[in-house]
C-alpha cells in the first residue's frame, strides 16, 4: 500500500529539529509531521528533486546578486550546511553569513525570536533603498 511520505517523516524530523526541541515541544513536532503527511507524494518528491539538484545550476548565478543578502543556517543543518552558507556568502558581494549555534534546519520553528533579531539587525543596517 502507498504509505505516502510516512517513511520519510522520522528522518526529516531528526534532521530538521534538535532532540531537545523535539522533547520539549511534541505538539510542534506532531504539527510538522502532519504537514508532511498532507503533502502529495509525487509533488513533494518532484519538488525535492529540484531542490536537491539545483545547486549546480543556481550557485554560479549567485554572483549576480547586487543587493544586500543575509544568509542564515543552523550549525547542524544537514540540508543547508554551514559550508554551503559560507560558499554562497563568498559569491554574493557584501553578504552577511550567520550561523545559528546548536540549531538544525527549522530555525523558524525552534528559534523564531533569534531569527527575527538577526533579520531586524540586518534590515536596520541600511534602511535606504538601492537603485
Amino acid at each position: 500500500a502507498d504509505k505516502g511520505l510516512e517513511p520519510f517523516i522520522p528522518g526529516a524530523l531528526e534532521r530538521w529539529l534538535t532532540p531537545a526541541f523535539r522533547q520539549a515541544h511534541p505538539e510542534a513536532e506532531a504539527e510538522i509531521a502532519a504537514g508532511l503527511r498532507a503533502n502529495n507524494l509525487t509533488g513533494y518528491l518532484r519538488s525535492y528533486r529540484i531542490f536537491a539538484f539545483s545547486d549546480d545550476t543556481l550557485a554560479p548565478k549567485a554572483g549576480g546578486i547586487r543587493c544586500p543578502a543575509l544568509i542564515i543556517t543552523g550549525e547542524f543543518d544537514h540540508g543547508s550546511t554551514v559550508a554551503m552558507a559560507h560558499a554562497l556568502g563568498a559569491r554574493i558581494a557584501g553578504s552577511k553569513v550567520v550561523i545559528l549555534q546548536g540549531l538544525r534546519h527549522l530555525v523558524t520553528t525552534e528559534a523564531p525570536e533569534l531569527l527575527a533579531r538577526h533579520l531586524d539587525a540586518f534590515l536596520a543596517r541600511d534602511p535606504s533603498p538601492r537603485n
